[in-house]
């Protein structure tokens, strides 16, 4: 019996009775006409309801009937093109693809998109990231600089130094982790490298050996010193809109005093303790800069008992000495259980006063050591003898002096 190769669809004609064996199918072969049909080598019925020459219908079609028990051996795809509605299509076309080359156009088709986003994903970040690593690099570079030269100029500053800078380098890798990318260093090589140079240089500096300047250090110390001091300018603009616009002199004073005392905390840390060109020291510029806010914030006319007053800040003329901290608290009937926080004296020239100040969290007993002077202390005033003067946290106080010589106080700051 000759093999039948026959691929034509065609609909299998219906059994005549049910004892009768099944006619031949196309692609259906068997020697042995008694041979048990099974699923694997059993007829492979066609579609039913499959008319080629059936013109399509408007809207998705779906099938009536089963398309099958089994699959074909082929894994032939039928795919049916039906237009839209309101689309007029005359003829329909089939296309029959095998699965592997359906799966093969498949996935390289989505595999030319998939490659072509990752190229412009990872373009896009090369193209953003290449600026934050340049910039990244070259913050290492001015930390290790600046911490090395402060280290030169003044050895004794090594602790302060080196906590310093490994803490702008712990911040430096984190901010840079924090935009969702890998730093370009390791954080613990560049802290093992900064430890390094600063302790060979403290070294060379005990040996009397230490390098000359380094010019880089410098003009980066200059670059942050410029960007301070267009930041004060631009607080002392503010404190002069706000005086116009009539806000109230105690809260214009802790606005700018802790304004002002972060900035100087930021840029000590930028500048690594270095001292600024043209300076004598980083302290000094910080307290001259302080006595410009504090004159920026009283509002004028005081009242005084004397005419055209020169107006002056304890910090400008402080003294040396320090005052016996036990017969302040011995004035107060206190015990000296702990330290005070700050203990000092200043003086006051003739035809001055001091300028407005306040106290934030402490207490502060005065005493005068010579001179003549009366003392404001919010609404009242009191003329100054020898004796202690006490004044609440966040009380406006000022002297004038009104004698001919220096007038001298002593100070305490205890807690209230």
């Amino acid at each position: 019996m000759p093999r039948i190769f026959n691929r034509n669809f065609a609909a299998a004609p219906r059994f005549q009775s049910k004892g009768a064996p099944p006619p031949p199918t196309p692609g259906y072969f068997s020697l042995d006409p008694q041979r048990k049909v099974t699923k694997r080598n059993g007829p492979r019925r066609l579609a039913r309801d499959f008319v080629p020459e059936a013109g399509p219908t408007p809207g998705p079609q779906k099938p009536s009937g089963r398309i099958g028990q089994v699959r074909p051996r082929l894994c032939h795809k039928i795919v049916l093109e039906t237009p839209q509605w309101g689309i007029e299509k005359k003829n329909s076309r089939i296309t029959f693809l095998s699965k592997k080359n359906w799966e093969t156009s498949f996935y390289f088709s989505r595999g030319k998109f998939l490659l072509l986003g990752l190229l412009l994903f990872f373009g896009g970040m090369v193209h953003a990231g290449g600026a934050d690593r340049a910039a990244f690099l070259s913050s290492k570079e001015e930390i290790h600089q600046l911490a090395v030269e402060r280290i030169r100029s003044v050895a004794s500053d090594y602790e302060r130094v080196i906590v310093a800078a490994e803490g702008r380098l712990r911040s430096l890798h984190e901010n840079y982790a924090v935009k969702g990318a890998t730093p370009p260093t390791n954080l613990e090589n560049d802290l093992g490298s900064l430890r390094g140079a600063c302790q060979k240089m403290q070294r060379l500096v005990a040996l009397g050996r230490a390098p000359d300047p380094d010019d880089d250090a410098r003009e980066r110390v200059a670059r942050q010193w410029t960007l301070y001091r267009e930041q004060i300018k631009a607080l002392v603009r503010g404190v002069n809109d706000k005086k116009r616009e009539g806000v109230v002199e105690s809260q214009l004073y802790w606005e700018t005093l802790r304004t002002f005392k972060d900035l100087c905390g930021q840029t000590e840390t930028r500048l690594l303790f270095n001292t600024p060109p043209g300076e004598r020291g980083l302290k000094e510029a910080f307290l001259r800069d302080e006595v410009v806010l504090l004159k920026a914030c009283e509002t004028t006319p005081k009242k005084t008992r004397g005419r055209d007053l020169s107006v002056v800040a304890p910090q400008e003329h402080a003294g040396t000495g320090k005052p016996d901290v036990q017969v302040f608290y011995r004035s107060l009937d206190l015990v000296p259980s702990s330290p005070p926080l700050r203990s000092g004296s200043f003086s006051i020239p003739p035809g001055s006063r001091t300028v407005t100040l306040r106290e934030d969290g402490a207490r502060l007993v005065f005493r005068p050591k010579r001179g003549k002077g009366i003392a404001y202390t919010g609404q009242t005033e009191a003329a100054l003898h020898y004796g202690y003067l006490a004044i609440p946290p966040d009380t406006a106080y000022y002297f004038e002096n009104t004698g001919t010589e220096p007038l001298e106080l002593e100070y305490v700051g205890l807690k209230p």
